[in-house]
């Protein structure tokens, strides 16, 4: 029977993949603690404009001229938007009722298009009255090639051999 030896580059090669993942925006890690939310009997349903804002969170800031397109659960073009300069503005032109299930593609060049399923949400009650539109974040990344060199010794007396490795990772964030 075979057996799996682990070596020490093996190792050293799975952290650098994964620190490359997480760099990349692939793989995120959080830690849950206790955030104040409105509970759900608070909330009051709405029938407003959707106000999206498109974010790069490797970039900071808001995304200028993406498009954002909307659809209904039957999968039919309900609006097309484009984001203004800011990357935090991109309105609906028709109201959408809380709780009503839509599909919001983002695309721009350079980065990678992508698809979500939304959930218009509820508003506080203060919200509903100040506000003209039901505010939603989307967030989406740069594509990019990322290689990572690894090189490994052989310590003396051993039946292994030194060399380099050239890993590709592409920026593929999960969805």
């Amino acid at each position: 029977m075979a057996s799996i030896r682990i070596k020490g580059w093996h190792i050293v090669a799975i952290a650098l993949i994964i620190v490359a993942m997480w760099y990349t925006g692939v793989l995120s890690f959080s830690i849950q603690g206790h955030q104040e939310q409105t509970p759900e009997t608070q909330l009051v349903d709405v029938n407003k404009p959707l106000q999206f804002a498109v974010v790069d969170p490797l970039g900071g800031g808001g995304l200028a001229s993406a498009n954002v397109l909307v659809y209904g659960t039957d999968k039919v073009l309900k609006e097309s938007l484009t984001t203004a300069t800011d990357g935090y503005t991109a309105q609906t032109a028709l109201p959408y009722q809380s709780g009503t299930t839509l599909y919001v593609e983002i695309s721009k060049s350079g980065y990678v298009t992508r698809w979500m399923q939304v959930t218009v949400p509820k508003m506080t009650p203060t919200d509903a009255q100040a506000q003209t539109t039901n505010y939603i974040s989307l967030q989406t990344v740069p594509l990019g090639t990322y290689t990572i060199k690894v090189q490994w010794l052989v310590t003396p007396g051993s039946t292994g051999t030194a060399g380099t490795s050239t890993l590709i990772v592409i920026a593929l964030p999960s969805i």
